[in-house]
């Protein structure tokens, strides 16, 4: 009895270690993947391109190969080893990151920005399909909640690094480096910024294995689903899965607007250093996100075992709720301590919304296309969210529809048009996964 239960508290201890290591390689993507929202201005003078062409390389540029890749990987993931899938991914991405460094024009830093997009696009499926094989499925809504929150670290905590470092590296001016020769302050983070995940990518590959894949009771059996048998079950379950990822897609599209552009906003409209503005817009996102994305699905959690069958929508109902004006007033408050306190409840707010969407397939989609249906969540809010809308707020700015300054303005009508039409979505949504909800504990009896 003893080496039995000496076997189980290894094993969840493992299982744990496994959670948190993936968390921190979420940290790092994120982090390599939002950096250069704290790095607009500088990048923007060197390399000569206006806040259109910034939006492209803030979203575009990253987000179409990250979303459609990360279908195919999905496939991958569904079918061949994960743990190698996602360590390939990691020394891809944080190469390409420390690559960027070196760009001499806007077309060599869009193709490093694809590059780490090409890498980062393994990690979410994967990872969420090995945390699924780890836990059981009642036991699930932490490790995920654990993993989902490490990107708003890695996002939020990508600003106060690019903030220290720029402060570091500002003092020196241009910084000399044996054989690679002179570089200016926002070069040398991208070049220090790729160097965690390589080392990171080894330790996974020298202490995680690939875990046996789970047959729950949602499983038709071992291997994974042919595509026609996704795309049925995305068919079948379309009135559960559309208001959710319709209604976090807007979500997700002003989460990403408010990554690429507030920093900018405190640096262009509240006369901030670009050091102030990572540091302020990195605390505030370091604790309020960090809190959102773990009490998003915590309450969630916490109103399914009350007996709400549609207890995510509600907790995504209430967030998205209170976030809309939060987030239309934040950038265009009178002051900056006002801003950065509005936005520590739109932090919060977004963060419990967003983290939610992900939950969806884990309760729903059986464990043979687990990860197909997540990476297709990730593809609709990546190709749209971050592709499309840091492209939006930039072509706002330029068109001088505010003024020279505008750029605080257009985040504000922007999240005036998003984050309604979410709540939207998502309060006629509840009545069909209540619905699910019902037939799912009908079938269970």
């Amino acid at each position: 009895m003893d080496s039995r239960s000496s076997q189980l508290k290894s094993r969840k201890l493992y299982s744990w270690y496994v959670v948190f290591l993936l968390a921190l390689l979420s940290i790092i993507s994120y982090a390599d993947r939002l950096i250069l929202g704290i790095l607009v201005d500088p990048v923007k003078a060197e390399l000569d391109v206006n806040d259109t062409q910034m939006g492209f390389l803030l979203g575009l540029s990253f987000s179409f190969v990250y979303a459609t890749l990360a279908l195919f990987l999905a496939n991958v993931a569904d079918r061949h080893n994960r743990r190698n899938l996602i360590v390939a991914g990691v020394l891809i991405w944080s190469v390409m990151t420390s690559a960027s460094a070196f760009s001499s024009g806007f077309w060599q830093l869009a193709f490093c920005r694809l590059g780490v997009g090409l890498g980062e696009a393994a990690l979410g499926p994967a990872a969420l399909s090995i945390i699924a094989d780890l836990f059981e499925k009642q036991r699930r809504h932490t490790p995920v909640s654990v993993f989902l929150s490490a990107g708003v670290i890695g996002g939020t905590g990508a600003f106060i690094i690019g903030g220290a470092a720029v402060l570091f590296v500002s003092q020196m001016s241009n910084v000399a480096i044996p054989i690679i020769g002179d570089l200016s302050p926002w070069r040398l983070v991208f070049l220090c910024m790729g160097l965690p995940g390589i080392l990171l990518g080894f330790v996974m590959l020298a202490s995680v294995r690939e875990p046996a894949r789970r047959i729950d009771e949602q499983a038709d059996g071992p291997g994974a689903a042919a595509t026609a048998q996704v795309v049925a079950h995305l068919k079948e379950r379309r009135g559960e899965y559309l208001p959710i990822f319709g209604g976090m897609l807007f979500v997700q599209m002003m989460v990403y607007a408010v990554a690429s552009w507030y920093a900018s906003v405190l640096i262009r409209n509240y006369g901030l250093s670009i050091s102030s503005a990572g540091f302020s817009f990195g605390t505030v996102g370091l604790i309020f996100g960090t809190a959102g994305a773990i009490l998003g699905p915590f309450f969630a959690g916490q109103l399914e075992r009350r007996g709400r069958r549609d207890a995510i929508l509600i907790v995504g109902l209430f967030a998205v709720g209170i976030a809309a004006p939060a987030t239309t007033w934040a950038p265009i408050a009178p002051n900056v301590s006002l801003s950065l306190a509005a936005m520590a409840v739109v932090m919060l707010c977004l963060s419990a919304a967003s983290a939610l969407a992900p939950l969806l397939p884990q309760l729903i989609a059986p464990n043979a296309m687990r990860a197909r249906v997540t990476a297709l969540y990730f593809f609709i809010a990546n190709i749209i969210g971050l592709g499309v809308t840091p492209i939006i707020v930039g072509f706002i700015n330029d068109a001088g529809l505010f003024g020279v300054s505008g750029i605080n303005e257009a985040v504000s009508v922007t999240a005036a048009v998003l984050l309604p039409t979410s709540f939207i979505i998502l309060f006629v949504g509840r009545r069909a996964l209540t619905r699910y909800q019902s037939d799912a504990m009908a079938r269970s009896t």
